[in-house]
């Protein structure tokens, strides 16, 4: 199971999402994906700053004082 904890300063992702073995899961997958965006997003888009450590299975992303483009990026409103 993927677990997403949203914590003031960032956000925590852990697990698996267990739909497929290692490497082809669709679902895992789906999740990297829209996190690299977020993150690519939040770094070409605005001029917060956010610290982010990915590895299989867990992701650490760390942010202060989002911007109004920031937060509209991380609750998916950017026009």
């Amino acid at each position: 199971m993927i677990v997403i904890n949203r914590r003031k300063d960032g956000f925590i992702i852990t697990g698996h999402a267990g739909y497929a073995e290692p490497g082809k899961d669709i679902v895992c997958a789906a999740v990297s994906a829209l996190l690299q965006a977020f993150i690519a997003s939040i770094e070409e888009l605005t001029q917060d700053k956010i610290k982010h450590d990915i590895s299989a299975g867990n992701a650490v992303i760390r942010y202060e004082n989002l911007s109004e483009r920031g937060r509209a990026t991380q609750n998916g409103k950017v026009r």
